[in-house]
């Protein structure tokens, strides 16, 4: 079963999912693909959509069914504004292992992306959110 906020931040539609969010749509409610309306965001690389569900409260560690975080699933998908948002704002452990043990640069190199550099460096730009 599709859910609206799902569908809504599958649209990218901003204005919807905060109309859902103020209307007490469930934020951490895992849909068809076992992802909640956070991790599909992240996984679209929509940042102001992220922000604005983190805002919201909805679970920053969730993980997937392979152990995978919020930052894994940026670097999968080398989408480097998400990745930035997600280590430099939100705070994300770029040191945190998935299900097999690999950091999210791990990941990123895994999956491809060789132009996605985290580093320890990278860490110390954090801001609270």
């Amino acid at each position: 079963m599709r859910r609206p906020l799902h569908i809504a931040v599958h649209q990218g539609n901003f204005q919807l999912v905060e109309l859902l969010i103020n209307r007490g749509a469930l934020l951490d409610r895992r849909g068809e693909a076992k992802y909640t309306p956070l991790q599909i965001c992240v996984v679209q690389g929509a940042v102001a959509i992220a922000k604005l569900l983190m805002s919201a409260g909805a679970d920053k560690a969730v993980k997937d069914d392979h152990g995978n975080g919020l930052l894994h699933l940026a670097v999968g998908t080398g989408k480097l504004p998400i990745i930035d948002f997600l280590v430099k704002y939100a705070g994300f452990d770029a040191l945190e292992t998935n299900d097999v043990g690999a950091t999210a640069a791990e990941w990123a190199w895994a999956c491809g992306h060789t132009r996605v550099r985290i580093t320890h460096a990278s860490l110390s730009n954090k801001h609270n959110f």
